[in-house]
C-alpha cells in the first residue's frame, strides 16, 4: 500500500487546523510518549502559534514576546489544541532563562510521510 499525496495532505490540514496553542514549562522529566501534556506548565505562556502548510509538511511556529513570561527557567514546549484539550508533543531541552530582554521563537516542521 501507499499513501498518496492526496491523502498525506489531508492529514496534515486535519492537524492543522486543529492546533491552536503553545505553551512552555519548567519541568525537567525526559519527555515520553505517555505523557500527557507539560510536567509544569506556565499558564502566562499559553499563547496562540501560527502555522504554514507546503506539501505533506506542517510548520507551526510560537513566539514568546519579551513581555511575557520573566522570570521563570523554561525547560519543555509544547503544542496544543485547546478546544479539546489534547497536547500534540511535548519537548525537554536545557533550561533557558526568560527575562525581559529576550523574546522566544519555537518552530517545529512535521513531515508526513
Amino acid at each position: 500500500m501507499v499513501m498518496i499525496l492526496e491523502g498525506k495532505n489531508k492529514i496534515r490540514d486535519l492537524i492543522d487546523a486543529d492546533i491552536d496553542n503553545g505553551q512552555l514549562g519548567t519541568g525537567t522529566t525526559a519527555e515520553t510518549e505517555a505523557d500527557t501534556g507539560l510536567e509544569t506548565a506556565v499558564g502566562a505562556t499559553e499563547i496562540a502559534v501560527t502555522t504554514t502548510t507546503a506539501s505533506k509538511q506542517l510548520q507551526i511556529d510560537y513566539n514568546l514576546s519579551s513581555t511575557i513570561g520573566n522570570g521563570s527557567t523554561y525547560s519543555e514546549y509544547e503544542f496544543q489544541s485547546t478546544e479539546a484539550a489534547v497536547s500534540y508533543n511535548r519537548i525537554t531541552f536545557f533550561g533557558i532563562a526568560k527575562t525581559s530582554s529576550e523574546e522566544f521563537q519555537i518552530s517545529t516542521i512535521l513531515d508526513i510521510e
